[in-house]
């Protein structure tokens, strides 16, 4: 049914759900199989997943390896006011002229905050 309305191109832009609490880990295969199929068909795949700040980082790598993925769902958390999306993780990420450049190192390029998670 997917290929089939794609083809059609009806639905020009997907938005799947990512999400932080992904137990059995499928979730990003399964991103990431919708965001190939998405480059095959010519459409386009923005991931949906902002209401953390470990999501938006996962969306931030997401779209900086994925051709059919030319923006991700980000939200501020001086936008959305929550303790999940503003204490969470750090360091927040600069927005400069509307882009967001990857960490230098390894990982995700965010510190979970222990004592948050602990409480």
């Amino acid at each position: 049914m997917t290929s089939r309305i794609a083809r059609l191109e009806v639905i020009p832009v997907y938005s799947p759900v990512s999400s932080a609490n992904d137990l059995d880990g499928t979730a990003d295969t399964v991103i990431r199989r919708i965001a190939d199929f998405c480059e095959l068909m010519g459409a386009e795949v923005v991931p949906h997943g902002w209401k953390t700040g470990i999501t938006s980082a996962v969306g931030r790598h997401f779209q900086a390896a994925c051709p059919a993925a030319p923006v991700f769902e980000y939200v501020s958390p001086h936008v959305f006011d929550s303790p999940m999306r503003r204490e969470l993780v750090s360091p927040e990420p600069a927005v400069v002229d509307g882009y967001m450049a990857l960490p230098a190192g390894p990982g995700l390029g965010i510190e979970l905050n222990e004592e948050l998670v602990s409480s």
